[in-house]
């Protein structure tokens, strides 16, 4: 139900970062997988996008995240929103996104 919103949402993070949803959704801890993965999972949760919902389309993508990983995502980028005020405009850009339906 929420897949294409969800697709629009890393697809603005890929496309932001220059990176391939490939390589956001593979195995590693690196910061420069684990930012994009967690502003995608607060942008998500945003949207009021359910974390189950979350897990399927990572699931559909060969990659698996347990959901108390995606809650502490979602708080990594909250805590760095507080933190840094001139963060708020990337959030703004990329939440911003056209569903075609």
């Amino acid at each position: 139900m929420n897949d294409h919103i969800i697709q629009a949402y890393m697809d603005n993070i890929t496309q932001h970062f220059g990176v391939s949803q490939e390589f956001i959704l593979s195995k590693g801890g690196f910061m420069k997988k684990t930012h994009p993965r967690n502003l995608f999972y607060y942008l998500c949760s945003l949207k009021g996008i359910p974390i189950v919902c979350i897990q399927s389309f990572l699931e559909k993508n060969d990659f698996y995240m347990h959901h108390s990983t995606i809650l502490q995502g979602v708080q990594k980028i909250s805590r760095r929103i507080e933190g840094d005020l001139d963060y708020i405009p990337l959030i703004k850009k990329l939440k911003n996104i056209r569903v075609n339906v």
